[in-house]
């Protein structure tokens, strides 16, 4: 039964993202509405506080497992990287 505050919509997911949601909706035990009303949640939440905040910062520092940390690339690395890339493959 769906409850009084929750209104029904019809959303199209790419297959690949959608046996994502399944599984993960299977491991955590939720329905599969239940985590897209999470999901949704977390990412409203999220752009809260990006869209206040200075989104030109950069991106998190990863540190893998063996504890080297890993710099971030800046966004005109990232295009200029994209570009070569791109250059090589043609």
């Amino acid at each position: 039964m769906v409850p009084n505050n929750f209104l029904r919509e019809t959303i199209y997911i790419p297959d690949d993202q959608y046996r994502v949601l399944m599984s993960n909706a299977e491991k955590s035990r939720l329905g599969l509405d239940q985590l897209v009303a999470q999901l949704i949640e977390q990412g409203l939440r999220s752009s809260k506080t990006t869209s206040s905040g200075n989104r030109d910062c950069p991106p998190p520092v990863i540190v893998p497992p063996r504890g080297v940390p890993i710099p971030a690339t800046s966004r005109e690395e990232l295009t200029r990287m994209e570009e070569d890339e791109e250059r090589a493959q043609h």
